[in-house]
């Protein structure tokens, strides 16, 4: 299970009484009554997003239903459409940004690393790899 989010806000703390430390484990909560709830094997990752839009709620994401598939190209991998690694920071995979906010912004737009079917393979083998081992694996592939 992977929580995160996106932002410019470091939290020196998460505990349970913090805002962060709330919505993380609400996050927590939801996602293991999802999977006790699952009938069986899936063949490829659940991924929830919770919008604070409305009133709040959690939307699986799917690249079935996704209005932007194929965002990069035919054939591509979504497993990580929210990636693990933002903002890397690796200026080859992409590169900061002026938001409409006034505020830098890492724009990844471009990047394809984890869209490759190969390297999200990998990842997903070795949950702890690094940018730089993924970037020697695509090379590779």
């Amino acid at each position: 299970m992977i929580v995160a989010s996106e932002g410019g806000v470091v939290h020196t703390s998460c505990d349970s009484e913090t805002g962060a430390g709330k919505r993380i484990r609400d996050c927590i909560r939801f996602g293991m009554a999802q999977a006790s709830r699952e009938a069986g094997p899936r063949n490829r990752p659940a991924l929830y997003v919770f919008s604070r839009f409305g009133e709040g709620h959690f939307a699986e994401w799917t690249p079935e239903q996704c209005p932007y598939y194929p965002c990069h190209f035919k054939g591509q991998s979504c497993d990580y459409c929210y990636c693990p690694f933002y903002p890397c920071g690796d200026e080859e995979l992409g590169q900061f940004v002026t938001g409409s906010n006034g505020r830098e912004v890492w724009n990844c737009s471009r990047c394809r690393l984890l869209h490759e079917p190969g390297t999200a393979s990998y990842l997903r083998r070795n949950p702890g790899a690094s940018v730089k081992e993924l970037k020697k694996v695509k090379k590779t592939k």
